[in-house]
């Protein structure tokens, strides 16, 4: 007979780790610093990758009499049609219990689960991951990658979970004695599981690097913080917008090399576009630093140039009194036609 442990019936899950939870109420309190870097960012403790950016697992566990037999089935169905796409580690068997992570759901959402081994069925579960938690993603040796889903826009909307992805450059390199890049597995969970269509590289000139047969590769000169309102970064900042309106590229995924400055620069004019508040605009740009070295962490919060930026719109347009309100008066003053903006919100906001 089989039999379900965990997570019990009904069960309120977080997909955040303790780190990030902290991470998030130290930013809401106003005293997260770079003095907290140790606590957050990349240790030796974490090699060869870090895990900070990785999300907490849902932990199943069940017994049965033949665990290599066992099948763990998820949906977001009570019948178990179209089961969810996620990562999963390998089982693990002590004391007759059989014990599964599952990575990669996403926040706010009712899950199904069933176990079936050989001609038996368990009976069916559900469990709840709480709303209102930023989605962390774990795709193998890969950092600080995540779904800009979930959040709620001041009109009351929510932004679509699974459209748009965004992280560190998927090409293999050292950094700060780690190995980081997208493996095979990756890559079949990101272009295939999670239906990633187009990769957006924020590097211009960076090294080629391979993607799935069919995946969209489009490489836009980079831009960030106040550069990017002036001469040939407002030029670039352009002809990324113009990209991300063309509703055929979507899901994507956009990187720079470590998915911190450029790549936040650039989420934070869409994020701006969708009308998410400020809190959240600057939450989904500076829990980068869960994925930053102690001497980038440093280096990040201290120069603060991505909030100036923000300020500098806001000497321009005085009568924005939001950061999404400036963000979307600067984008319109590019002729970037409001219709187009209308038509994005709605296409991304549920």
């Amino acid at each position: 007979m089989i039999r379900l442990i965990s997570p019990e019936d009904g069960a309120a899950v977080s997909l955040l780790t303790f780190g990030q939870r902290d991470f998030i109420r130290l930013f809401d309190e106003g005293t997260l610093s770079y003095d907290r870097g140790e606590d957050f960012g990349f240790t030796k403790e974490n090699e060869p990758y870090d895990f900070m950016s990785r999300p907490a697992p849902v932990a199943a566990s069940f017994i049965c009499l033949d665990p290599d037999e066992a099948v763990l089935t998820v949906s977001e169905s009570f019948d178990l049609s179209d089961p969810v796409p996620l990562l999963r580690t390998d089982p693990s068997v002590s004391d007759g219990v059989v014990k599964v992570s599952l990575f990669n759901l996403k926040p706010g959402k009712e899950y199904f689960w069933r176990v079936s081994c050989v001609d038996e069925l368990s009976e069916i579960r559900s469990f709840l991951t709480n709303r209102d938690e930023p989605r962390f993603l774990y795709v193998p040796e890969m950092e600080n990658v995540r779904d800009i889903g979930g959040y709620v826009t001041g009109c009351g909307r929510r932004v679509k979970q699974g459209l748009v992805f965004r992280g560190q450059a998927p090409d293999f390199r050292i950094e700060y004695g780690r190995r980081i890049g997208l493996t095979r597995e990756g890559a079949e969970h990101f272009f295939g599981d999670l239906g990633v269509r187009t990769v957006i590289d924020l590097c211009g000139d960076s090294e080629d690097y391979n993607v799935s047969e069919g995946v969209r590769k489009i490489h836009i000169n980079s831009f960030d913080y106040t550069d990017a309102l002036e001469g040939k970064q407002k030029e670039y900042l352009r002809e990324y917008l113009e990209t991300i309106l063309d509703l055929s590229v979507y899901p994507f995924f956009i990187h720079c090399a470590a998915g911190a400055d450029r790549t936040g620069t650039a989420i934070a004019f869409l994020e701006g576009i969708l009308g998410m508040s400020d809190r959240d605009i600057l939450l989904d740009y500076y829990v980068t630093a869960l994925s930053l070295s102690p001497e980038e962490f440093e280096n990040w919060f201290t120069k603060k140039d991505f909030e100036a930026m923000l300020e500098s719109l806001g000497k321009r347009y005085p009568f924005a009194a939001t950061y999404s309100e400036r963000i979307e008066a600067f984008v319109l003053d590019l002729g970037i036609p409001g219709s187009a903006l209308r038509e994005l919100r709605d296409f991304l906001l549920e």
